[in-house]
């Protein structure tokens, strides 16, 4: 995306990553609340405590994943990323497009809950909880990748996402 490529992300960029890490991770364990939140409010009927909270929060955490998103996105271009690690071409390329993938799919999911519950558009319901699954197949993989940077090839990949020497947005 940018073109600078500093020698590690910002604190704010680490900060991002994480703070998204941490509501994608919400997101699924309680997924199940938004849906019985949904089903009683179709159905006429008062939600239970426990899923009306739960489904308040995964539509409002879901507007701030696409928010911090967004503020991930612009501070990529601002303030560029790290050069990826030295790689054979297949694994830079299936890097490149995991990455790709998990980002499309961080935005296409709050995008597509956004339109099915504020919008009322049906048709959203479909990618939205397809991109659940494709998720945590791509967060599983982004794991994988990290750790076998960490523990196998033993760069500083990983250690970028950990801390910053920088002091800059």
């Amino acid at each position: 995306m940018g073109r600078v490529h500093p020698e590690t992300y910002s604190k704010t960029q680490i900060i991002l990553h994480w703070a998204i890490a941490a509501l994608i991770l919400f997101q699924i364990v309680f997924a199940e609340g938004i849906e019985e939140y949904g089903h009683a409010l179709r159905d006429g009927q008062t939600p239970g405590t426990m899923d009306f909270t739960l489904g308040n929060a995964h539509i409002w955490l879901g507007v701030t994943v696409l928010i911090l998103m967004i503020a991930r996105i612009a501070l990529r271009f601002i303030h560029g990323a790290p050069p990826p690690a030295p790689a054979p071409k297949l694994q830079d390329l299936a890097a490149k497009a995991a990455h790709f993938l998990l980002y499309a799919a961080l935005f296409i999911a709050p995008l597509s809950g956004i339109a099915m519950w504020f919008f009322r558009v049906r048709e959203a319901g479909g990618p939205h909880h397809l991109m659940e699954k494709v998720i945590v197949v791509l967060v599983v993989l982004h794991i994988a990748g990290a750790l076998w940077h960490h523990f196998v090839q033993k760069d500083n990949v990983l250690k970028r996402m950990l801390s910053s020497k920088t002091t800059s947005i």
